[in-house]
């Protein structure tokens, strides 16, 4: 469990699926209550994704997905954390509305199909995965557009913006934030 999650209420965190690869899942309903909590924490989402877990299986439909546009350089954390939120609400609202989630299962997933031939009902399984994400946590693991300065309260107060005339690095991950990036190799190589 990440430090994130452990934050939560304990009503969420008692109604989330926990997968065995450590991420945590919600049912439809609970979602808007989850947004807020991370508002609340003041964490930004990285993103979220439809997947039907069953003990015996998982089937993960990472097309419908609900990603907040990366945080911008500009941002400060809370203008982020803000705006992800609210971006990642509607979003999902729109994955909500537009979806048929039990026609687009059977369709990827044999799985499924025999699932719901068995009898089960397989709306029953399906879970949202949400990637809250703490600043510390976003600023360590190099997520989205990071810029790292030699004032050190720049980085300490997450709502103070960053001078693009102070900073000593500028990294853009491409990737939505899944590069991982490593500032003790960047220093390391300097010694």
């Amino acid at each position: 469990m990440k430090k994130e999650e452990k934050a939560f209420s304990l009503e969420l965190q008692r109604k989330a699926y926990k997968s065995r690869g450590g991420e945590w899942g919600w049912k439809l309903k609970d979602i808007p209550l989850v947004i807020e909590e991370c508002k609340a924490l003041n964490y930004g989402v990285l993103g979220g994704q439809i997947q039907f877990l069953f003990p015996d299986g998982t089937c993960e439909l990472y097309w419908l997905r609900a990603d907040p546009q990366a945080k911008s350089a500009e941002e400060t954390w809370r203008d982020y954390s803000r705006r992800s939120c609210e971006e990642f609400l509607i979003l999902f609202n729109e994955l909500v509305k537009n979806t048929d989630f039990e026609k687009e299962g059977i369709e990827a997933f044999d799985f499924l199909k025999s699932k719901k031939t068995e009898g089960s009902n397989i709306l029953d399984y399906m879970f949202f995965l949400i990637y809250p994400v703490s600043y510390k946590r976003y600023i360590d693991r190099g997520y989205g557009n990071l810029l790292i300065t030699d004032d050190p309260a720049q980085l300490e107060d997450p709502s103070k913006p960053v001078s693009f005339a102070s900073a000593k690095i500028k990294h853009q991950a491409y990737h939505r934030g899944w590069i991982k990036w490593s500032l003790w190799h960047y220093i390391k190589s300097f010694f």
